[in-house]
């Protein structure tokens, strides 16, 4: 699962970033790559603090329940 992972990730991210070019134009890709940057690491920190927060709150089976729940929908748009 960790190879596929690593294949799937080394294959989507340059394309996903060839892609900047065309949706934000040449004069603004250096603020479109450092607000790309900005969101990934603030998801990187934000994101476990809340996992934390909620498993102390409701508990460590609901907060896996609610992260699957979020993911699944984020995954049909």
């Amino acid at each position: 699962m960790a190879v596929m992972l690593g294949v799937m990730s080394a294959l989507d991210q340059p394309t996903r970033q060839s892609f900047i070019m065309e949706l934000v134009g040449r004069g603004r890709v250096a603020s479109a790559v450092g607000l790309n940057s900005v969101s990934f690491n603030a998801a990187r920190i934000v994101g476990p603090a809340v996992a934390g927060i909620l498993i102390a709150r409701v508990g460590l089976f609901m907060g896996f329940l609610l992260n699957g729940l979020a993911s699944g929908s984020r995954s049909r748009r």
